[in-house]
């Protein structure tokens, strides 16, 4: 056994062996578990049967991003402990804003993303959904990155967002978004066209998070909407008939760690997204 410890998981099925029933792979420090469970293959349905911890770290094993508490039983995918930002510098500001009118620039913590001019903030502050999104993913996965005005600056430069001359912003775009995100951060992106919501999340893996359009008045998810799409939301989980995600404009309970069933979701869906792979 490696000194720093292995994992063994269960598998319902062995990839290209459908008929047999128990699959065994062995996850060592450095090896893909791809290598165990054929080539390019993903671990399906797994349960963890036993895992020994870092002798050196004292910190639950991790191979490749695959962490204990992103697997669960009957095709169920969680990530947990992604990160939660608001769109603005505080979560407990995000209600006032949106619900009262409040100066985004009376919360103390407008400065915390790196504006540093207050009407650059209080333009910018309520379009940077899908930025904040890709900042809670890249600090899931331990991805060096500048701080989100700085990131805009960059997102700009790529054609990420266009402002008009009519003063309005278009963007986020995703193709530009996709070229920026793994040419700056390794981070591969797929662009996800007239695809439902329960497809855009069976996405969702030990690898992947998801990125999605939604309406904004899926904060007040019990109320009627006018439409879709117009807002991103970020999908770290999927299982029971629904989807766990983070919504950077959200007020609570419909703020971080939500969970809402398909046919909800879907009515604020604009069947439209990225699936996001984190860097190699």
């Amino acid at each position: 056994m490696p000194n720093d410890g292995v994992i063994l998981a269960k598998c319902n099925a062995a990839p290209n062996h459908e008929n047999v029933s128990v699959y065994s792979a062995w996850i060592t420090r450095g090896l893909r578990y791809s290598r165990h469970c054929g080539d390019g293959a993903r671990l399906r349905r797994c349960t963890i049967l036993s895992a020994v911890r870092s002798r050196a770290e004292d910190q639950p094993y991790r191979c490749e991003g695959y962490r204990l508490d992103d697997v669960r039983n009957g095709g169920t995918w969680r990530h947990e402990g992604v990160p939660y930002y608001s769109q603005w510098g505080s979560a407990d500001w995000v209600a006032p804003i949106v619900e009262r009118g409040a100066d985004p620039c009376e919360d103390p913590h407008w400065r915390a993303s790196g504006f540093t001019e207050a009407d650059a903030y209080r333009f910018w502050a309520k379009r940077l959904c899908g930025l904040t999104c890709l900042e809670s993913a890249l600090d899931y996965w331990g991805v060096a990155h500048a701080p989100r005005a700085q990131m805009l600056e960059e997102a700009l430069q790529h054609g990420v967002y266009r402002v008009r001359e009519d003063g309005g912003v278009d963007g986020l775009i995703y193709r530009p978004f996709a070229g920026w995100v793994e040419a700056a951060f390794g981070v591969h992106v797929e662009v996800m066209i007239d695809e439902d919501i329960a497809a855009s999340a069976a996405r969702v893996d030990a690898d992947t998070l998801a990125i999605v359009s939604v309406s904004p008045e899926i904060r007040y998810p019990e109320r009627e909407n006018p439409g879709q799409g117009g807002h991103l939301i970020l999908l770290h989980g999927r299982g029971d008939g629904g989807v766990w995600f983070h919504n950077p404009s959200g007020v609570a309970p419909y703020q971080a760690d939500v969970w809402l069933p398909y046919e909800t979701v879907a009515r604020f869906h604009a069947r439209r997204g990225m699936a996001i792979r984190r860097p190699r």
